[in-house]
């Protein structure tokens, strides 16, 4: 048994299909049958076998893929630490929810690089639920998400501070009002992004209920250019963080008489403090948040 075989294994039961798997690690569906079948012969098993979903691991098979999965995430861990000491250029793998990316990043860049100038940021964009896998994954390092942490087992810390505006297109009645209620807005369509979960538990659908209104969305999106584009040809309004929608380009944000807030919270996994310069990053980060945090 070798590392490349257990890779071939893995990825050919995530895909539930040879010739997909082949093509993803780039080798020929032969030598990917030649390698499963002398895992096969080794331990003298069956691993895999075809169901009506596709290829699927055979009881032996799933005791297999859930010992190796974590061997090969500490071999591409062992990897990444060891390249982070010879390479002059390092890479960080942030992520990031879709408005979150679009209000907090460029700041976040500015503080990091200010600093790090020698660090690059890949970012990866997805829903919380999925982002906070790929940090237990180790396949990203930070994050940045607006969400409340304590109940995972991450190191957190207050990034920034960022308020929703209601977002109305520019010749709407409500354009030049400077603050409005939930009783201004209660009856309007609304234009929502993916992963509005946040908006959901901030209590927003009994808001405009109480305000005698009702929760109406009439499209989800997960673009915020989309979604601007949307409200300013009048096909609803929204809730979009401050500064991750231009401001002038055919819509209005409006501050809400009682303010709107999320927090936005960076967290990693610590096993990525063992990567060179990683712990000076995060320390560097805090000391940021808390100086713009105190302004």
């Amino acid at each position: 048994m070798n590392l490349l075989q257990l890779q071939y294994f893995v990825e050919v039961c995530r895909e539930g299909n040879f010739t997909r798997a082949a093509v993803n690690i780039h080798v020929t569906q032969p030598t990917l049958t030649k390698a499963i079948k002398e895992l096969e012969k080794e331990f003298q098993v069956s691993l895999l076998y075809r169901g009506k979903g596709g290829v699927m691991p055979t009881p032996p098979g799933q005791d297999l893929l859930r010992m190796a999965k974590p061997v090969l995430q500490d071999v591409d861990h062992i990897q990444r630490v060891m390249e982070s000491y010879g390479s002059s250029q390092q890479v960080l793998r942030l992520g990031t929810t879709f408005m979150t990316n679009a209000s907090c990043f460029p700041d976040f860049y500015q503080s990091l690089h200010a600093r790090f100038p020698e660090i690059d940021v890949e970012v990866t964009s997805e829903l919380v639920p999925s982002l906070l896998q790929k940090l237990e994954d180790r396949q990203i390092n930070l994050l940045l998400v607006p969400y409340t942490p304590e109940n995972n087992h991450f190191p957190y810390f207050l990034w920034c501070r960022r308020r929703f505006l209601f977002v109305v297109p520019e010749n709407h009645p409500l354009a030049q009002r400077k603050t409005v209620g939930f009783r201004d807005i209660c009856h309007e369509p609304l234009i929502s992004y993916f992963g509005d979960q946040f908006l959901m538990r901030q209590g927003l659908p009994e808001k405009l209920q109480r305000a005698g209104g009702e929760l109406k969305i009439v499209h989800r999106c997960n673009q915020i250019q989309v979604m601007q584009q949307l409200i300013q040809k009048g096909m609803g309004c929204g809730f979009m963080m401050e500064d991750s929608f231009t401001q002038g380009g055919g819509v209005v944000g409006i501050p809400m008489e009682d303010e709107f807030t999320v927090d936005v919270y960076a967290m990693w996994n610590k096993d990525f403090e063992k990567i060179f310069l990683f712990k000076d990053v995060v320390q560097y980060l805090k000391q940021q948040a808390e100086k713009n945090l105190a302004q």
